[in-house]
């Protein structure tokens, strides 16, 4: 498993903490009660009487609300947020670990095309990356 991956699914358990679903929608927003400017994100707040257009952040708005000091940071940390949220086109099958020469990777079956995923350094890594798999495909995760 990458790094990238390992912080994903740690930071899915929090924002399921702090926001009730692992990959919340998110947006700009006005990150500082004196602020004009919307330099920072945070997830999209659900309560009905927020209005979706309104860039504060209010008691009602799901933390984490996170600073990026620019419009156009904040503008591309949210795309990224977003982009990192969307779910495959088809969860994936046929997973399996194997060995691959000093190291290890998986394989599977995504939409009918077989992919793949080496570089792990160590079974238990491309094992755990394989769970992750085995739960997209189960629809637990996301």
């Amino acid at each position: 498993m990458t790094r990238l991956d390992t912080y994903r699914l740690t930071a899915r358990e929090l924002l399921t903490t702090l926001t009730g679903t692992d990959t919340p929608e998110w947006r700009v927003c006005v990150s500082f009660e004196d602020g004009n400017d919307p330099t920072g994100v945070g997830p999209v707040c659900t309560d009905e009487g927020h209005d979706t257009d309104d860039a504060a952040v209010y008691d009602c708005c799901p933390d984490p609300i996170i600073e990026c000091e620019s419009e156009t940071m904040a503008n591309y940390v949210a795309a990224l947020l977003n982009r990192d949220r969307r779910e495959p086109s088809a969860p994936p099958t046929a997973v399996r670990v194997e060995s691959a020469g000093s190291g290890w990777r998986v394989r599977w079956r995504e939409a009918g095309k077989p992919k793949q995923r080496g570089g792990f350094e160590t079974r238990a890594e491309a094992r755990q990356y394989m769970e992750y798999l085995v739960d997209l495909a189960r629809g637990s995760r996301r």
